[in-house]
């Protein structure tokens, strides 16, 4: 016969038994040890059997009411999971779409000039002088206006396009005078002209600062207000700027003829370098910044990664020929394109190669990045390219016409490529489906 002290053991080895169970076989564990333990306690006591019965049944139905079985616990995070993928997944382009949106045919585009695009227009600088402003979506075009020749790409913002010139009046014996003159992208009249000391090598608009940075011949870098065209500093470097500068809110960064690399404090008026690292060749392209770092290519086929306080050289990587092409930065990599026909992609923290795609050509600053993308037109191909920043798979092609040949950097917006080519400038139209994938 039982005795009480063995029902309380039976109890205390029910209960360390169940916790070592799944939920299922806890809840079967629990019908027996009630028969068990009822059983014994009938034995001892019979009168508390009715009162044992009806305190395990409860316990019973706790466990299979109130505890969710482990099926049920999965479906309902499987449930949840979904639903928060669908609203946070990132929209990623599944299907991307090139085709043709119209041609302006002319013979005098300039081989290796960029048409910049302002608001809702692109602008055509043609070789004989003339400035056209075409509509971005429709080819159509808005006006035209003499400006003389010029070796540079225009820029553009909103409301003006400013054009490097070299300047005569019609006296037959007045020198040439270097200016910048500004056309209103409304009617192509002239909003200001500035007369300059030296030819511009290089002209940038820098919409943090609120300036239009000039490099001139004689080694200075002035800083020209876009409104009204007035300068507003002036500083000579050692050596003429070799490319274009990069800027952040307070700095200018920029490579010099002479191999150094340049970081300018803009202090009110009163600008002054600051830091300077010698990479012994001369910067090819704009370089790209971030918050901790300046991403530098020279015309040597070296990409350089600088710290961007103390200019100090974190990494090199040598490719051995000309990256042609400006620094694209896209997640956690770094884009660049060279002579050698390829687009090369580095890890930004160690410079680790992480693919690289051949084209039909030369890279000369012709990378266009659009979303997850990047538009190649290789220097005398016929083809436009669409290259993944992810993995370097070419996600769509356009051909031109078989005559034709790149003559120019692309440029456009996230909708229209603008692309010169000798046979006029060629305008393709992007289309991208996108979905929402899990993560």
């Amino acid at each position: 016969m039982y005795r009480a002290g063995q029902v309380n053991r039976l109890r205390r080895s029910h209960s360390s038994f169940r916790s070592s169970l799944s939920s299922r076989s806890r809840d079967v564990a629990t019908l027996v040890w009630v028969v068990a333990i009822l059983f014994a306690e009938v034995a001892i006591n019979p009168s508390a059997a009715l009162m044992c019965t009806q305190r395990h049944q409860s316990s019973t139905e706790q466990v299979q009411q109130g505890r969710p079985s482990r099926a049920q616990r999965k479906k309902s995070e499987q449930e949840r999971h979904r639903k928060e993928t669908e609203i946070n997944a990132p929209i990623r382009p599944t299907t991307l779409l090139l085709s043709s949106a119209w041609k302006f045919l002319t013979h005098e585009i300039p081989r290796g000039m960029k048409m910049p695009v302002g608001q809702t227009q692109v602008y055509l600088p043609l070789t004989s002088g003339a400035l056209f402003a075409v509509d971005l979506g429709s080819g159509r075009v808005l006006w035209s206006v003499e400006t003389g020749p010029t070796r540079l790409s225009p820029i553009a913002d909103s409301d003006l396009v400013l054009v490097a010139l070299e300047d005569k009046s019609d006296s037959p014996l007045a020198s040439v005078r270097p200016v910048v003159r500004a056309f209103r992208s409304a009617d192509g009249t002239v909003s200001w002209t500035t007369g300059l000391r030296a030819s511009v090598r290089s002209l940038h608009l820098a919409h943090g600062l609120d300036l239009a940075i000039a490099s001139l011949e004689d080694g200075s870098i002035i800083g020209l207000r876009p409104n009204d065209g007035s300068i507003v500093w002036s500083i000579v470097l050692p050596s003429p700027a070799s490319g274009e500068p990069a800027t952040d809110e307070q700095n200018i960064f920029i490579g010099l003829e002479n191999g150094v690399f340049c970081a300018i404090r803009l202090d009110s008026h009163d600008p002054h370098v600051i830091q300077t690292v010698r990479l012994n060749d001369r910067t090819s392209s704009r370089p790209a910044v971030t918050e901790d770092s300046i991403y530098a290519a020279t015309a040597g086929g070296s990409l350089y990664r600088l710290d961007k306080e103390r200019l100090a050289v974190r990494w090199k990587r040598r490719i051995g020929v000309t990256i042609g092409s400006g620094v694209e930065l896209f997640e956690k990599d770094v884009i660049v394109g060279s002579f050698d026909n390829f687009i090369y992609s580095f890890t930004q923290d160690a410079g680790f190669p992480r693919w690289k795609r051949a084209t039909d050509g030369r890279l000369d600053d012709g990378l266009l990045r659009i979303e997850r993308t990047v538009m190649v037109a290789p220097l005398r191909s016929s083809r436009l390219l669409a290259v993944s920043l992810e993995n370097g798979s070419i996600l769509s092609t356009l051909d031109l016409d078989s005559e034709v040949g790149v003559a120019g950097p692309l440029s456009g917006d996230h909708s229209t490529i603008i692309i010169p080519t000798d046979e006029g400038v060629f305008a393709a139209r992007v289309s991208i489906i996108s979905a929402a994938v899990p993560r």
